[in-house]
């Protein structure tokens, strides 16, 4: 069983909690690394809004705060890191 999160907008310090939780729970610990342009990401922000539907709180707000606030991979956690690109 593997579990994965994503680094944005988690900060470092939330990714060594994680890594600590399940090095503890004997658990496999990936980081998945999706990279995705930021404006890509406002249309399909703007696209949940528009329809009205989507359970997500988070909107345009949000993705300016977790864009601005990101921490980026420190060189010790590479070898942790399974990147995607869309």
């Amino acid at each position: 069983l593997s579990h994965f999160m994503t680094k944005l907008p988690i900060s470092r310090w939330q990714r060594d909690l994680f890594r600590e939780i399940a090095q503890r729970r004997n658990i496999p610990f990936r980081i998945l690394d999706i990279e995705v342009d930021h404006a890509t990401l406002r249309e399909r922000i703007a696209l949940r809004a528009k329809q009205g539907q989507d359970a997500s709180e988070a909107d345009l707000s949000v993705l300016q705060h977790q864009i601005a606030t990101a921490e980026p991979l420190g060189a010790d956690e590479r070898h942790e890191v399974t990147r995607l690109s869309r």
